[in-house]
């Protein structure tokens, strides 16, 4: 069952508790009050901090900006609280808070606009922000980072360490709605510096662009219908299921029940450097209910020009970079569809979005990076 827990209400109980820890510092002096303040707050904030926080050190609301605020907010509040009194096991996830920006971060030091996300960049103040960790200072003066796949986050993300840099990071988390995207089984990919499919970010907390951004249809995932799925029902999970890898291949595998009695399952081949293979499928106990299913591909939108057959796709970018999305059946259809992106709050900028549909319920897809 998903987990109803409102994070929003816990980082606003932190706010509050960190101001009765700094109450309880300045008040040392007289221990009675002291202790009737202190320990009470540091049990309550430690249990606020372990819900909003996963084992593996992600902020469990669905966005780098989030978990780069919950871990600044973290800090000011672990000052007031004697190092003896911090529960071992929070000091661990608050170690691994690096393991999750070293998981996400891009080849060009951006990370992913995830979630409510906005603009994150990893430079030496975030570094210093995080404690310095060795590994990403590392990163910092050029060094090459591995593919890292978490069953606990459900987060993979894919890389080459080659010339080209390629990045493919995929999602398949649910915590709860909040700051939630419709972005299950999405994935992003950069490679040669260059933003090829992108995450389109969330424009501002409005019910103009907001809805579309947040939906299936603003990310690089599945649609089954022609139509959204409503978060924050009982029983919906998303997750990685498989990860398989050899020399010059890796395969992902996730799942979700987001729709109501239908689960859609993807399965991703990286086929280094620069071929992706996309198995899409939807299963019911009720077969009539799938009606068609369809991939969104969002470009960057440094991307020139695009050009539409009926099977396939041809996207320009600069550097003489082209990303070919092509389709294996006659009865698969290609379309251009109108889309924007919005990486600055309330802002947007048009973008190609290619649209892959078939009235099926499987769908698969090679998209083919070529460049001098």
């Amino acid at each position: 069952m998903m987990d109803p827990t409102n994070y929003r209400a816990h980082n606003h109980s932190l706010m509050m508790d960190r101001t009765l820890l700094y109450l309880a510092k300045i008040t040392k002096s007289n221990p009675q009050f002291h202790e009737k303040i202190y320990f009470p707050t540091v049990h309550r904030t430690e249990k606020n901090m372990d819900k909003i926080i996963d084992a593996t050190g992600l902020a469990k609301e669905h966005s780098i900006t989030y978990h780069i605020f919950n871990h600044n907010l973290n800090k000011t509040i672990l000052r007031f609280i004697e190092e003896e009194d911090i529960n071992p096991a929070f000091q661990l996830k608050m170690l691994r808070k690096n393991d999750v920006l070293l998981q996400l971060v891009k080849p060009d030091l951006t990370f992913p606009l995830w979630g409510d996300s906005q603009i994150e960049v990893l430079n030496k103040k975030l570094a210093e922000d995080f404690g310095n960790d060795q590994r990403v200072l590392d990163v910092l003066t050029g060094q090459k980072l591995p593919s890292m796949v978490n069953f606990d986050n459900n987060i993979a993300t894919l890389r080459t360490q080659g010339n080209d840099s390629s990045y493919i990071a995929l999602f398949a988390n649910y915590y709860s709605r909040v700051h939630k995207h419709h972005d299950d089984l999405s994935f992003v990919f950069q490679t040669l510096g260059t933003d090829i499919l992108t995450d389109q970010g969330y424009y501002g907390y409005e019910d103009k662009y907001r809805p579309f951004l947040t939906s299936v249809f603003g990310h690089n995932t599945i649609a089954i219908n022609d139509t959204n799925y409503t978060n924050g029902k009982k029983g919906q999970y998303s997750k990685l299921t498989g990860y398989w890898k050899e020399e010059n291949v890796e395969i992902i595998s996730a799942e979700h029940n987001m729709y109501d009695s239908i689960t859609v399952k993807r399965k991703l081949y990286f086929i280094k450097p620069n071929v992706i293979v996309i198995k899409d499928w939807a299963e019911s106990d009720y077969p009539n209910l799938i009606k068609n299913i369809s991939q969104q591909f969002n470009f960057g939108e440094s991307a020139t020009n695009a050009q539409v057959s009926e099977n396939s796709a041809i996207i320009t970018f600069p550097k003489n970079i082209t990303a070919t999305v092509k389709s294996f059946t006659d009865k698969d259809k290609i379309t251009l569809e109108e889309s924007y992106r919005s990486r600055i709050q309330y802002s947007k900028v048009p973008i190609y979005q290619i649209k892959v549909q078939k009235a099926s319920n499987k769908l698969n897809t090679v998209i083919e990076m070529q460049s001098p």
